[in-house]
């Protein structure tokens, strides 16, 4: 009798499983840094929202606008949550939320929902306010 070359089946179904194994690890940990960035951007552009407010303001005597979109002479595009458009936005807001407190101008709260730092999902995850 010949002695056959190859794998056994049970050798085949332990590698598969092992590597079924680490590719599941692999997209946790992907998952998780996507969360991390997409954060740092919303971070970064609220930001970038609060230099165009106070630029804004020191044109026009303290005040700050009523809507995001009269900043666009000092951002443009006015930048928008990572998220939006995207499927999982009906779960979550996925928008960057400005308010002047009691219609007040001379007052500002900018804040987003962050995907990982926040645990109280009914408050702002990160703020600005002035």
């Amino acid at each position: 009798m010949t002695k056959k070359q190859g794998f056994t089946l049970v050798e085949l179904l332990v590698t598969i499983a092992i590597i079924g194994i680490l590719a599941s690890i692999i997209v946790v940990n992907i998952s998780g840094a996507r969360k991390q960035a997409r954060d740092a951007k919303r971070q970064s552009e609220l930001k970038s929202i609060q230099t165009a407010l106070e630029q804004y303001a020191n044109l026009n005597n303290g005040l700050y606008p009523s809507d995001l979109s009269q900043l666009s002479p000092f951002i443009n595009p006015i930048p928008i949550d990572p998220m939006t458009g995207q499927e999982s936005c009906s779960k979550h807001v996925c928008d960057y939320i400005y308010s002047n407190p009691e219609g007040d101008t001379t007052h500002y709260r900018l804040c987003a929902w962050m995907e990982i730092s926040s645990n109280n999902k009914s408050d702002c995850g990160f703020k600005i306010e002035n």
